[in-house]
């Protein structure tokens, strides 16, 4: 059986990490602060989920990968003024 535990970095249950190792889910700080990735997170959830059921997409591997390029493309170009 799986042994869940709450978790003192992200403050969820999920199964216990190794010792030492960072929970993915912890909250960022980043000079002074907080980051939620959840607001970015849940909106491109909800967009992948509707374009993989409109266009019926069955190769969901290519598409993260492919997603994950795009992304990766952006933020390296975003410049904020």
């Amino acid at each position: 059986m799986l042994e869940l535990s709450l978790c003192k970095q992200c403050n969820t249950m999920h199964p216990r990490l190794p010792e030492g190792e960072k929970c993915p889910n912890a909250i960022i700080q980043h000079n002074g602060t907080t980051i939620n990735f959840e607001k970015l997170f849940v909106p491109l959830k909800n967009i992948c989920t509707a374009n993989i059921q409109k266009k019926n997409i069955k190769n969901i591997d290519k598409l993260f990968s492919f997603t994950i390029i795009k992304l990766t493309k952006i933020l390296e170009g975003y410049n904020e003024e």
